[in-house]
């Protein structure tokens, strides 16, 4: 869905604006309907980019408004340099890949700083004609997620849903 939940937004979202100078540079994978950008920039976060790699969203969410660049590409298959970015965000995207691809994924990023929201138990299939709304990682639990993504710390958890904080990937990831 282009929408995520609205679980922990707002500690998430007071999370980066204690933690992080409104100078810092965000990417925000998967997009969506560009929730982050939504909450940061009126509170003057401007250096903000997305990846988002359903072409609809971009045009129907109006993207290129929110985000100074958009890059419509499927992460797994992205060759960015990640160090550009002091902070990453990645809500509600590992479940959409294989637990392969999702390591393979976490250990480019292992260059800076990681947010990920992810629900747990999360069943779901295509909607809004976008197969990559597929979950293909629906078995994911509070448990192994922290199983198969080690390196990460429980920032604010639920039994279905989760944020979790890891601090510049460590390489055993993959």
């Amino acid at each position: 869905m282009p929408f995520s939940t609205n679980y922990f937004k707002t500690e998430t979202i007071n999370y980066i604006t204690q933690k992080y100078d409104k100078n810092i540079r965000i990417l925000d994978i998967g997009a969506g309907s560009g929730t982050y950008s939504n909450h940061l920039k009126p509170l003057g976060y401007e250096n903000l980019d997305c990846v988002e790699v359903f072409e609809n969203y971009i045009d129907m969410f109006n993207l290129k408004s929110k985000y100074n660049k958009v890059i419509n590409e499927d992460i797994t298959k992205l060759n960015l340099n990640f160090s550009e970015y002091d902070l990453i965000i990645i809500g509600d995207v590992l479940e959409h890949i294989s637990e392969y691809d999702a390591k393979k994924l976490l250990k480019k990023l292992s260059v800076t700083n990681v947010i990920v929201a992810v629900p747990f138990e999360s069943p779901q299939g295509e909607s809004y004609d976008n197969m990559y709304e597929i979950h293909l990682q629906e078995d994911l639990t509070l448990v192994n997620f922290f199983e198969r993504f080690e390196s990460f710390n429980p920032f604010c958890l639920r039994f279905d849903y989760g944020v979790n904080l890891c601090y510049q990937l460590i390489t055993y990831l993959f």
